[in-house]
């Protein structure tokens, strides 16, 4: 039994796919397919939903199922973001009541530590259990968890040596900073994934099936191979198929760069999310929907993103060495010095055990994990005063690290619409061409002739008979008394007029009375600031591909026209991503790959790139919500800010990060020569007082000075 179910709970593609082999490896489940892009799960086997839940929450606790009809309530869906904000807050203010109502001098220790280990618990006790589970089962042993249990924990238990209560307050305060960052990023998690959902609103699109009855909407999910469907004036074609009826023209430029849309008769074979830009069509699908192009496009965006992975966390990454180092130095600390001036002396192995503890304290990276952080969201911020949006700061370091940009270009480098590059005129003045042809086309609503509207509106009061628009071949007309003929070289051709061959951009031909008149040609004009971005590019040393669906001819004279190292014409969604997988493999370590993109067809491309960039005034929803940074002025350039801001954020949060550690070891060492707790506010101010004081200073000059390298 087949069926589909709504998923919810599941932060990312890892997550969904650990869910599928918990549940694909159960008896009696031949099919689970959990697509988490479109936050489905397509389950054949014998289970009810609860079953299915209960084997994938062993591998992902958090996750949940839904009926497809089951609309699930907001409330219901921050549910556990509500919760955690909810103890966060309930935490503090217990802290604070203990602090402020209970003071240690005037009712003493019990009722304080009390207060303290309450709000302690109400934060801390998941953060404990997840130490203790990453333990148990010897998976990230040393992560975020135990980090910080073992950082709140020593300042909770200093007061039992020292008599200081102040550093329990400062335990509960680690606790509820964790709790606080947790939401906050699950939060943009959840955003994030809701918008790839709503992009994703294709795939609740229907066909019109051709029935003996009639027509009727089904399912794009339903479509069979030997369906035949109606398409309508403005439909996307919903699987891939031979036209059975009727002619029109079809637009691919989402799918493959091309921007001239083609024209297709009855016998021609057309692909999935093509849109008919005019004319209408009966199409029988040779292809199950599940084949098609459009989906096949969509699952090479979900395999990108897993492909991609999760990035890890700074402080995860931090901890693996930092985390046992300190705690092994504070167990020694504690040992040696006890052993070798008094082990039998109770108040030598407290005042060791003070040191130990207060050097715990002092050691703790809660600095790093907030100031860090920090520098990376200001830098974020300096790059949205450019016009550059980041979807998570850990594209600040991809960024920085760009070895190579990869680029489409219809769209993208290009403005998306004809204009006229070169008139080539036969017999006639340059003037004459263009005005002639000018007219002819003024009736036309073709995109070819929207590039004449737009240079001669005014020039159309002139005299228009037999007028003639053949799709995919141009317009006959009488002009004058004359015949006209504007369109292909083809097209000319068939009616015995000899027309000039000319290799590059798209061309109007014309002939009057039979004689042929010459030729403009007409390109897709580039963006202000695409040349500007592989100048830069070039000056920082960083490589450039462009991978485009468009002709080889047209790729290689964008190469030329725009300085691009390398280009490739002609190449299919998968082809791209291929060929992003071998440039990805051989660039070298540490350096990261980017892809700049605007169309669906860009999608996949954007997903499997270290950094997907896409252009967000005018991109297409999928594109945007693939990408990890969106270009909101769709001006290329921008990008160019972008890489210096990135490069000099990492530079100042490397600073910061060296400035710290510094701090800290001369702290310890202080306090390890004086062999006795160092002062609580010195723990305190080199912990976290100094590095945020350095954070303020060093990030203020940073937004100042992140900007001025546009264009």
């Amino acid at each position: 039994m087949k069926k589909t179910y709504r998923v919810s709970g599941l932060d990312c593609a890892e997550c969904a796919l650990k869910a599928e082999k918990a549940l694909s490896s159960a008896p009696g489940v031949m099919e689970a397919k959990v697509d988490y892009l479109g936050g489905t799960l397509l389950l054949s086997s014998g289970l009810t939903r609860e079953e299915a839940e209960r084997l994938m929450r062993e591998a992902e606790p958090e996750c949940r199922l839904h009926e497809m009809e089951e609309k699930e309530a907001p409330l219901r869906k921050y549910m556990p973001l509500l919760i955690a904000g909810g103890r966060a807050l309930i935490s503090l203010l217990i802290a604070l009541l203990g602090m402020f109502l209970l003071p240690v001098e005037s009712y003493g220790a019990l009722p304080f530590m009390l207060m303290m280990a309450a709000a302690w618990l109400v934060s801390g006790a998941d953060l404990l259990y997840k130490a203790f589970r990453g333990i148990l089962r010897g998976k990230d042993v040393f992560g975020e968890a135990l980090l910080m249990s073992v950082a709140s924990l020593g300042a909770f238990l200093l007061p039992l040596l020292s008599g200081d209560y102040d550093p329990a307050f400062d335990a509960v305060l680690v606790v509820i900073l964790y709790q606080v960052g947790e939401i906050l990023g699950d939060l943009a998690t959840r955003k994030s994934h809701d918008a790839v959902l709503k992009a994703l609103g294709m795939r609740k699109a229907v066909a019109h099936l051709l029935t003996d009855e009639g027509t009727r909407d089904i399912p794009l999910e339903e479509v069979r191979a030997g369906d035949r469907f109606l398409v309508k004036l403005g439909d996307s074609i919903p699987a891939d198929g031979i036209v059975t009826k009727g002619e029109g023209e079809i637009d691919l430029s989402s799918l493959t760069g091309e921007f001239a849309p083609r024209l297709v008769k009855e016998g021609e074979e057309v692909v999935s999310s093509a849109i008919l830009k005019t004319g209408t069509l009966e199409i029988e699908a040779r292809k199950d929907y599940r084949d098609s192009t459009s989906a096949r496009i969509l699952a090479l965006v979900e395999g990108a993103t897993r492909e991609k992975g999760r990035t890890e966390k700074l402080v995860d990454r931090f901890s693996r060495w930092y985390t046992p180092l300190v705690m092994v130095i504070a167990v020694l600390i504690a040992v040696i010095p006890s052993l070798a001036l008094g082990a039998g002396d109770p108040m030598v192995w407290a005042r060791w055990g003070q040191v130990a503890l207060s050097l715990l304290v002092i050691s703790c990276p809660c600095a790093i994990v907030l100031a860090v952080p920090l520098c990376y969201f200001s830098g974020v911020g300096a790059m949205g005063k450019s016009g550059v949006l980041l979807k998570g700061t850990e594209y600040v370091d991809a960024l920085a690290s760009l070895g190579l940009l990869a680029t489409d270009k219809t769209g993208t480098l290009t403005e998306g619409r004809f204009s006229i590059a070169e008139a080539r005129p036969v017999g006639m003045s340059e003037e004459e061409l263009l005005s002639t042809i000018a007219l002819a086309e003024s009736r036309s609503s073709h995109p070819i002739a929207k590039a004449f509207h737009e240079y001669f509106s005014a020039i159309s009061n002139q005299r228009i008979a037999n007028y003639e628009e053949i799709p995919g071949n141009g317009i006959h007309l009488a002009l004058d008394g004359k015949e006209i003929y504007v369109g292909t070289a083809s097209f000319l051709e068939k009616k015995g007029i000899s027309a000039e061959n000319i290799s590059y951009g798209t061309n109007v031909h014309l002939a009057v009375d039979g004689q042929y008149r010459g030729c403009v040609v007409l390109q897709d004009a580039y963006k202000r600031g695409s040349k500007a971005l592989f100048q830069e590019l070039s000056q920082r040393g960083i490589g450039s591909l462009l991978l485009t669906g468009d002709r080889p001819e047209m790729a290689k004279k964008a190469k030329e026209d725009l300085g691009i190292q390398k280009a490739m014409g002609g190449l299919l969604p998968e082809e791209k991503a291929e060929e992003l997988r071998e440039a990805k493999a051989s660039l070298p370590k540490g350096r990261t790959l980017g892809y700049l993109g605007d169309g669906i067809n860009d999608a996949a491309s954007l997903a499997l790139a270290d950094c997907g960039i896409a252009m967000g005034g005018l991109g297409s929803g999928l594109a945007m919500e693939a990408s990890d940074v969106l270009l909101m002025e769709d001006d290329p350039s921008s990008l160019a800010a972008a890489l210096h801001i990135a490069r000099k954020t990492r530079g100042m949060a490397y600073f910061l990060l060296a400035l710290t550690l510094l701090l800290k070891l001369a702290i310890m060492i202080v306090s390890l020569a004086l062999g006795t707790a160092f002062p609580l506010w010195a723990a305190v101010f080199g912990d976290t007082g100094l590095t945020i004081l350095t954070a303020g200073i060093s990030l203020s000059r940073l937004a100042v000075g992140g900007r001025g390298r546009k264009g």
